[in-house]
């Protein structure tokens, strides 16, 4: 058996390792995953599929890379608190034969909110008071709600995204379209 010795150094910053032929390709994957921790970040944080954080990390003892799940519940935002008062003779009633789209748009009128709703808080409250209409989903509302205001000047909502997250406004057109819908008409 042959021994060797290596010695790296980087900026003040010195490796060495002796070992044997039989060993070298082990000592060379350790020697590689040391120095590839100090260049990348000790926990590499990326978003899975469905939304919720995983962690690289590595298991020392073999050598190994694996995913561990990190706490939370997953994409849903937090909802934002929609406080209004649904009087059917002023703002309808929805039905069940509306799209997920106007239902969300009608929402938004009766709630005539000062400060723009996510997707999810506009499905949370729409499901928790008008049961009867069938209830939407949060990720089918963002979806409604993004085709919508990508129409441009006819556009019947806006959103602000400043913080990562969609909020959605009524813009005039939108405005019109939930008087329309308290009133009965869907064209």
């Amino acid at each position: 058996m042959s021994k060797f010795s290596v010695k790296i150094k980087l900026k003040e910053l010195e490796i060495e390792v002796e070992g044997s032929h039989e060993t070298a390709p082990r000592i060379a994957q350790r020697v590689g995953e040391q120095i590839g921790a100090l260049i990348k970040p000790p926990l590499l944080i990326e978003m899975g599929k469905n939304g919720s954080q995983t962690t690289d990390t590595v298991d020392t003892s073999e050598g190994k890379t694996r995913k561990k799940k990190a706490g939370g519940s997953g994409s849903k935002a937090s909802a934002d608190d929609v406080a209004f008062t649904h009087d059917p003779s002023q703002h309808g009633s929805p039905t069940q034969e509306w799209t997920t789209t106007q239902k969300a748009i009608w929402l938004l009128w009766v709630a005539n909110s000062d400060k723009p709703l996510s997707g999810y808080s506009i499905a949370k409250a729409f499901n928790k008071s008008f049961k009867s209409a069938k209830a939407i989903n949060n990720g089918n509302v963002n979806k409604g709600l993004d085709k919508e205001r990508l129409k441009g000047t006819s556009s019947t909502v806006g959103a602000d995204t400043s913080d990562g997250t969609s909020r959605y406004y009524l813009t005039d057109a939108g405005k019109t379209l939930g008087a329309k819908l308290a009133k009965g008409e869907t064209d």
